[in-house]
């Protein structure tokens, strides 16, 4: 087998010559190119077999050569090598299916298990086969089709439908070895969808790409493993590792914590996970899975710990914390026309759920999901003949300004309150209906955040010269003059109190910049807030 070492720094390229197993694993010829272009005419002239490179080089890039390959040389395998921080270079990678994405600094153990893979792969390609076994089994073509496509085998197994006549084959795919265990460590990402917004342009295979391969890092050769998603759950993970049969299940529970910590490190993922015991057989870790999710959503949001183990269904959720029990508030809030009202109703709630002091991941999404529903019926009640879709069915958006993740209740509260607003602006919008006395409540509550013009004709769907003429039409100002007075006065009530600076002052009536406030209050007062402080305590003198 020929290799090809492909990195613009020479000490990386001998390093990987020196860390490399290659007379083990089969390789007889290796050689190297410093750039993207040497190694294109290498290519033509020498025609290697697995191809190790740099994503970051001068000339032509691992970026243009991977795309270069994967026109001209789709047989060749492909090992990258790059670091935690180029995701921009992670989505080629995963197009042109290469067999591994190592850290910089490689080590030794991860680069043979990825050389390894890799000359597995070459010799599957270019030898045709499966196995004689399969090809002459009744479930050639399935097994084939699983084959090639990773996704519907992981579905094989945890779906049940997991054939016992082919299990040797099965197991070989999940690198499973005479008398090994297997355990599961379930991850759900409670910030997936930010993470994969900001910073993966809403891309959940590079992202998944990238989990897969800190998993890889952390686990390195002491466990096999196969890491995946399921399509049901976009934001749980599944580490299977296969192990030696005493491996424990403390070391475990380390493996799963160390994951943790590196998922936050790296891409400021916030995970949670539950750990199995050992078992024996491929055949049970569908039911595993399956407990390990009840244990995740047993967790209590309240209480939040990083990892817990299999446990039963608790019992101490109270049955009748439910939203329903709201409904006849809720719909009277709606009919009021007032958001604050919705909002009040919600706080009330809130507050129960937290004096009671528990209240589980799966409630939490069941809460969601029944405030959906109530305002589906109060739209087609009251609002317009029409429903409202899930959030998960929208546009991104339309719910770009409501974060949808929760590590914590107080992020839920939040994402509780976010969504009612839209939900209910969303019905006021279909009705046609609007009261410009929302406008003017929302700036007596608000006052002292960064409100615009802008901002409010986008939250109440409508222009800003409509929005603008409205409001003059009822209250005689215009919105930013009622939101300067609604500041200045809040601001000469504050100065009453000698003890509360006037720094603070500033920042509690909207204003970031001290230098400003002041200015602002001379404008409306004709004094400085120190003049009119002074005058105040001698007027009380």
């Amino acid at each position: 087998m020929r290799v090809l070492i492909v990195d613009d720094e020479k000490p990386v390229r001998e390093a990987i010559r020196l860390l490399g197993d290659w007379s083990n694993i089969g390789v007889d010829h290796i050689s190297e190119a410093e750039n993207g272009e040497v190694a294109m005419r290498m290519i033509i002239n020498d025609k290697p077999d697995l191809i190790l490179v740099d994503m970051k080089m001068p000339v032509v890039s691992g970026l243009e050569l991977l795309q270069w390959l994967e026109t001209n040389y789709e047989d060749v395998v492909s090992i990258v090598i790059s670091g935690y921080s180029d995701y921009e270079f992670t989505r080629q990678a995963i197009k042109s299916r290469v067999v591994d994405y190592l850290i910089k600094p490689v080590n030794r153990d991860s680069l043979n298990q990825a050389i390894k893979k890799a000359v597995q792969i070459f010799q599957m390609r270019h030898q045709g086969q499966i196995s004689k076994a399969i090809e002459d089994s009744p479930q050639a073509a399935q097994l084939a089709a699983a084959t090639a496509d990773k996704k519907k085998l992981i579905n094989s197994v945890f779906e049940s439908s997991y054939d016992l006549r082919i299990r040797d084959m099965y197991g070989s795919f999940l690198n499973a070895e005479k008398d090994c265990s297997y355990s599961i460590i379930l991850l759900r990402m409670m910030n997936f969808r930010v993470i994969r917004q900001h910073k993966f342009g809403n891309d959940s295979d590079l992202l998944f790409f990238v989990i897969n391969n800190v998993v890889e890092e952390i686990i390195k050769c002491e466990n096999k493993t196969l890491c995946f998603q399921l399509p049901t759950a976009e934001q749980e993970i599944v580490v299977v590792l296969t192990c030696k049969p005493d491996c424990s299940h403390d070391k475990n529970r380390e493996i799963a914590g160390s994951i943790i910590g590196s998922l936050e490190k790296f891409l400021d993922l916030k995970a949670i996970a539950a750990c199995s015991q050992s078992c024996k057989s491929i055949l049970d870790l569908a039911d595993i899975r399956q407990d390990l999710q009840i244990s995740l959503d047993n967790m209590n949001l309240l209480e939040l710990k990083p990892l817990t183990d299999y446990i039963s269904i608790l019992c101490n959720e109270d049955p009748c914390i439910s939203l329903m029990h709201y409904k006849e508030s809720l719909e009277q809030a709606v009919l009021s026309g007032r958001y604050v009202q919705i909002e009040l109703v919600l706080q009330q709630f809130l507050k129960q759920i937290k004096t009671h002091g528990y209240l589980s991941l799966g409630s939490a999404e069941r809460i969601r999901q029944e405030m959906l529903y109530l305002f589906n019926s109060f739209a087609l009640k009251y609002r317009a003949n029409t429903t409202i879709p899930n959030s998960d069915e929208l546009a991104a958006s339309e719910l770009a300004s409501i974060n949808q993740d929760y590590s914590n209740f107080q992020g839920y509260a939040e994402m509780i309150l976010g969504l009612a607003n839209f939900y209910y602006n969303r019905i006021r919008r279909q009705s046609g209906r609007f009261e410009i006395s929302d406008v003017h409540d929302y700036l007596a509550s608000h006052y002292h955040e960064d409100i615009t013009v802008s901002d409010l004709a986008r939250r109440y769907f409508m222009s800003r010269g409509y929005l603008m003429k409205l409001f003059k039409q009822k209250y005689g100002t215009g919105i930013f003059e009622y939101l300067q007075q609604l500041r200045m006065d809040k601001a000469k009530t504050l100065l009453n109190d000698p003890e509360i600076k006037i720094q603070y002052i500033a920042e509690m009536t909207g204003f970031n910049d001290q230098n400003y406030f002041s200015k602002a209050f001379r404008h409306a007062t004709g004094q400085s807030p120190s003049e009119y402080r002074r005058r105040v305590q001698k007027t009380q003198v």
